[in-house]
């Protein structure tokens, strides 16, 4: 399916250097909230941590629902935020696309009149404003539910009528609170192809909050990663994935993530007294993480010989069958000093060691299976 950018501002195909840009520094003090984040004009930006870690209180503060206790949200060079200078202007007038997982369509108004509503408060007239609604809803392969209220609505319908919506003010910026954490696999994978379309092939400037990795690769530029109310990672989606500084984002890339300071090896020594050798050029003493894959893992039920020179005694807490038909039992351990660690085996060492939770083996990862980065 094809979607077509409604006429007037918001109109662009293709990554548009006239784009807006991002600028959010804002603190909360009681949300012990602190995070800083530029985004470019036409780019797209993933905002990854756990629950609480902040990323909803910053597309908040973009979008006018929270005000911080300082700070700047400026886009497209108008000023929406400085608390110094006491500028505040309400959500409404930012002109700003907002989708959550609650599409908060108006009950009392038909799927036409919801999406015609933005238009409306922003101006336009009554039939400009229809004329807009329509050309989106039927983008986005609803025009025929025009005529109908939300609570005859599907969880995927009403989704794509939130989505339209969020598009017919022409919004300089387009905010997504993971938008389809509440679907079912299915509508979300119908889903996500147009928020594809929207976002990136039509070059807008857009902030998606997901814990999806399929999201992040299907939508993303770049992600930044929060933990703590604070940003601790930024980077290219191939970046951040293929080389996490993070513990959030090692966890979404499925590899396993040590976080210390750097040693001579070149190592990485954990607060714990814990040391993982492998590969890497990060000056002695700085912070560092070191990575390895799942996969890079050996599992031995007495300490091995040959070459690995991480070689740990380790407890397994937990066990899960293969995913997706990878024909592995994916196990995870936990080592002193080190942390839990994640491993793959085959379903034949599965049973030959009698792998189960409270069983104690021996894992073994070669050092050259081990990237290790600076973290800032």
């Amino acid at each position: 399916m094809s979607v077509e950018p409604a006429a007037g501002r918001g109109a662009r195909t293709g990554r548009a250097a006239s784009a807006p840009d991002v600028l959010a520094d804002v603190t909360f003090d009681e949300r012990d909230v602190q995070v800083r984040l530029d985004v470019a004009g036409g780019e797209v930006v993933a905002l990854l941590g756990r629950n609480g870690a902040g990323k909803s209180t910053l597309l908040q503060a973009i979008s006018g629902l929270s005000v911080p206790d300082e700070g700047r949200v400026v886009v497209g060079g108008q000023t929406f935020v400085d608390t110094a200078a006491g500028i505040f202007r309400p959500a409404h007038t930012r002109g700003l696309g907002v989708l959550t997982q609650d599409p908060l369509l108006f009950p009392h108004l038909s799927v036409a009149a919801n999406v015609a509503f933005g238009p409306r408060s922003r101006g336009r007239g009554r039939r400009a404003a229809h004329t807009s609604a329509l050309r989106w809803l039927d983008a986005l392969g609803v025009a025929d539910l025009a005529a109908r209220r939300p609570g005859q609505l599907s969880g995927g319908q009403a989704q794509r009528v939130g989505l339209a919506r969020a598009l017919a003010v022409e919004p300089a910026v387009l905010l997504l609170d993971e938008p389809l954490a509440a679907l079912d696999i299915a509508v979300a994978a119908q889903l996500r192809p147009l928020l594809r379309q929207i976002c990136r092939e039509q070059g807008r400037t857009t902030l998606i909050v997901t814990h999806d990795l399929l999201d992040v690769l299907a939508l993303a530029d770049r992600i930044a990663v929060i933990e703590g109310g604070r940003i601790v990672e930024v980077g290219t989606t191939t970046q951040v994935l293929a080389a996490p500084r993070s513990a959030f984002a090692a966890r979404l890339a499925g590899v396993n993530l040590v976080p210390g300071l750097a040693d001579a090896g070149p190592a990485v020594r954990t607060a714990d007294g814990g040391r993982v050798v492998g590969v890497g050029d990060v000056p002695d003493g700085q912070h560092a993480v070191a990575v390895f894959a799942p996969s890079a893992v050996s599992v031995f039920p007495e300490p091995p010989t040959g070459s690995p020179r991480n070689i740990w005694p380790a407890v397994v807490t937990e066990l899960a069958p293969a995913v997706a038909g990878d024909g592995a039992v994916h196990l995870r351990a936990r080592v002193e000093g080190v942390g839990l660690i994640a491993a793959d085996v085959t379903p034949a060492a599965a049973a030959e060691l009698r792998l189960e939770p409270g069983a104690a083996v021996y894992l073994a990862v070669k050092a050259q299976e081990v990237a290790i980065h600076a973290r800032t």
